[in-house]
């Protein structure tokens, strides 16, 4: 992930439990612009996901449409140097990472029941009887500029790692943002005990010093 404060993972939401069913979509041997593709067949065109890009030299934050993959001005996309892909918003989380000749593992989590993409060969699971916990954010270092980027970037500034771009506007000077996301929970054993089974990331937020949301 981008740069992330240690302490930063903190409740946003409400601490309310809900039963739910995951839905997994699982493929093989698919490409970082397949999955591209795939993500825009997800997304309506009044729809929109954040995104995270992994490459040797630095983690890029974007924002995707059901059209576009958008980044930072001056910021170069090449997604044959992606090895590691997260795109996420309120409804699903996709992730791939590379494993060879420029092919890798996807999987979509979802608590929807998502139709297969047209691309590639997607098998379903689903996970049933899992609790949703409360939202929870992790902080990414840095805090906002006075001004935001016209096309709806802002810079996050901190001395330790110098700037980075994300998809959000209308922060206040030295706010802070969060990577929001759900934790759901499990039957461990035969005791009933509880264990978290997975984590889903859902957004961002513009949060205060202290996590909470803004």
């Amino acid at each position: 992930m981008p740069e992330i404060e240690p302490t930063a993972s903190t409740e946003i939401a409400s601490t309310n439990t809900r039963s739910t069913t995951l839905q997994y979509l699982h493929c093989d041997h698919i490409t970082a612009g397949s999955v591209v593709q795939c993500c825009h067949g997800l997304l309506t065109s009044d729809e929109s996901a954040f995104g995270l890009l992994y490459s040797s030299d630095k983690c890029r934050l974007i924002r995707m449409t059901s059209t576009e993959l958008l980044a930072a001005q001056n910021s170069d996309i090449k997604l044959q140097n992606v090895f590691e892909l997260r795109i996420f918003n309120e409804a699903f989380e996709f992730r791939w990472l590379h494993e060879h000749s420029s092919n890798g593992r996807a999987v979509i989590v979802s608590e929807s029941k998502l139709a297969k993409p047209s691309i590639g060969d997607w098998i379903i699971e689903f996970v049933s009887d899992v609790e949703s916990q409360a939202a929870h954010g992790y902080q990414l270092w840095g805090k906002a500029l006075s001004e935001s980027e016209a096309d709806g970037w802002t810079i996050l500034t901190d001395a330790q790692i110098g700037e980075l771009r994300v998809p959000l506007s209308g922060l206040a000077t030295d706010q802070r943002v969060a990577l929001t996301a759900l934790e759901y929970l499990g039957v461990a054993d035969d005791d009933g005990n509880m264990i978290v089974v997975e984590e889903r990331l859902t957004g961002l937020k513009a949060v205060d010093k202290v996590g909470r949301e803004k």
